[in-house]
Formats: C-alpha cells, structure tokens, sequence
C-alpha cells in the first residue's frame, strides 16, 4: 500500500493495492485496479513476463479467474 502511495504509475504497486483491498474485503475494487495495470502492462512496448504472472497472482488472490 505504501508503494501506492509514493509511486501509483507501476504495475508492481497496483498488484500490491490490490492485495490490500482483499484485506479489506473490497475484492471488486481490487480487480478494477489489476484491470488498469494489466491494460498499461499490455500497452508497454517492452513484454514482461515476470509483471504478468504477478497480475495472474493476484486475480488468483482476489477469485478472479
């Protein structure tokens, strides 16, 4: 969460908000904001592959499949 707050333009702190969200029991919420990193990760022009199976984590995370 903390990540988010100082830097909210990567993916990596958008998957960890995202935990925090489940914390809070807003799963919802969660997943729109993986959403969002995941249409910014896609529109990169350098692929990560290491990015993606973090965003597939934590759709895992939040019963998202």
């Amino acid at each position: 969460m903390r990540r988010y707050e100082l830097d909210p333009s990567t993916e990596i702190s958008h998957i960890g908000k995202a935990s925090r969200l489940l914390t809070d029991k807003k799963a919802r919420k969660g997943i729109e904001l993986l959403k969002a990193a995941e249409e910014r990760a896609e529109k990169s022009v350098v692929g990560d592959g290491e990015i993606t199976y973090k965003l597939a984590q934590a759709y895992a995370v939040l019963g998202d499949t």
